[in-house]
């Protein structure tokens, strides 16, 4: 289910989502803010939150549906 969730994600949320990981959006605390992730992969806040939020929709769907 795992590789079928990540293949599942658009290359834009799996960017933001890996980005987010390696530089520890996800830490706690964390190491850097989403305004920073978006810096650092040159998109938009808002657009690296939307991202974050439907990859991890898509991966937890996946996941978890019966």
């Amino acid at each position: 289910r795992i590789e079928g969730a990540l293949s599942n994600l658009t290359s834009k949320q799996f960017q933001s989502l890996e980005a987010a990981v390696r530089l520890g959006y996800f830490d706690i605390p964390r190491k850097i803010n989403s305004r920073e992730l978006a810096s650092d992969i040159g998109i938009s806040h808002s657009t690296v939150l939307e991202h974050i939020k439907k990859g991890q929709r898509e991966i937890l769907h996946t996941l978890f549906k019966e």
